[in-house]
């Protein structure tokens, strides 16, 4: 009965007689051995065949070969080592690791205990010193994904509105008062800016729900999980607010605060500021608006007057978090390398 071994050089020789050597230990096999056939003499077949073998198969094909020699028997492992190609067919591993047992189930090398608990400490160590870097990347990506994405939205929008109501300097409504009850608390969906917006504005984004703070000031809700806040608003005949002011939100703004305590901590996290002035004020201050005028919802940049990036990044990592906005615009809409905050969505 025909052996399988591969053919080849001195190092798949060794590599062979490494395999005899151990099916013979693991499997009991010279008590099997057809005529009590010892292991050096199987060695012996091994080394005489091997080089035939190598001239009529290529080493680089890799594949495995029945040698007949009538004086070579099987080696048994309660059942034959090699089973013939309608077992096996071309897989090599199969037919190479194939030491069987009576009932043909194959006996295999198992990891003790130890060497899987051991396993599993050293890829929970890893993954506990790369996973947090990972996810703070993907932070990034969210964070950066949605504030480009509202940045073109918004401004579409305001582009639609213009082709229906002429330039937005006409139709820029610059105050925000709230209405009050008869109890003097505000009413909500009062507010000149939630009037003004939804006309203008939010017909053309999709806001899937408003809601308002103690002071009445509307949040608008969109599909992605985002959100936009008017910032400023009066609930007093004698104080206007003003509608130039907006903050964007990458999660929910209840979780965003919740998160960081406040919206003076959240800014720049996961609060992020924008300002729509395309007027102005009309008077001598319209010099600290100067990259606002003319223009759609920008991220905060006012007073900034000289352009230099390095401004908007002094000012982001020292007491202006509302700059930061302008800081990341700045760098294509990816958040720098030295930026100060972890940002979260």
């Amino acid at each position: 009965m025909p052996i399988c071994h591969c053919g080849g050089s001195g190092i798949l020789r060794g590599l062979i007689g490494s395999f005899y050597k151990t099916v013979i230990q693991r499997c009991g096999a010279p008590k099997n051995l057809v005529n009590k056939r010892s292991f050096a003499n199987a060695q012996d077949d091994i080394n005489r065949h091997s080089e035939g073998v190598a001239r009529r198969i290529p080493l680089n094909k890799r594949s495995f070969t029945f040698v007949q020699d009538e004086n070579v028997t099987s080696l048994r492992c309660g059942g034959s080592l090699c089973k013939d190609d309608k077992v096996y067919g071309n897989d090599w591993k199969k037919r190479f690791f194939g030491c069987h047992t009576q009932n043909g189930i194959a006996k295999k090398a198992a990891f003790t205990l130890a060497e899987m608990l051991i396993t599993l400490g050293i890829i929970g160590v890893i993954a506990a010193m790369t996973l947090p870097g990972l996810l703070a990347e993907y932070s990034k990506l969210v964070v950066e994904t949605k504030l480009k994405k509202f940045y073109s939205q918004i401004n579409q929008a305001i582009q639609l509105a213009e082709s229906e109501y002429g330039p937005k300097e006409s139709w820029y409504n610059y105050t925000n008062n709230v209405n009050t009850d008869a109890d003097g608390k505000p009413i909500p969906g009062s507010s000149t800016a939630e009037k003004w917006f939804m006309k203008y504005i939010g017909s053309h984004m999709t806001v899937i729900k408003i809601e308002y703070d103690d002071l009445a000031r509307p949040t608008y809700f969109f599909k992605d999980g985002s959100a936009l806040k008017q910032m400023n608003a009066s609930i007093q005949e004698s104080v206007e607010g003003n509608m130039r002011d907006w903050t964007f939100y990458t999660t929910n703004p209840a979780k965003c605060l919740k998160l960081y305590g406040s919206e003076e901590n959240a800014r720049g996290k996961c609060s992020f500021q924008f300002l729509y002035a395309p007027e102005g004020e009309n008077n001598l201050e319209d010099w600290k608006y100067a990259d606002h005028i003319g223009k759609g919802f920008e991220p905060y940049k006012y007073r900034w007057g000289n352009h230099w990036v390095s401004v908007l990044a002094n000012k982001c990592k020292s007491d202006g978090p509302e700059y930061c906005t302008a800081w990341i615009q700045m760098n294509g809409w990816k958040i720098p390398d030295d930026y100060p905050f972890k940002v979260s969505y």
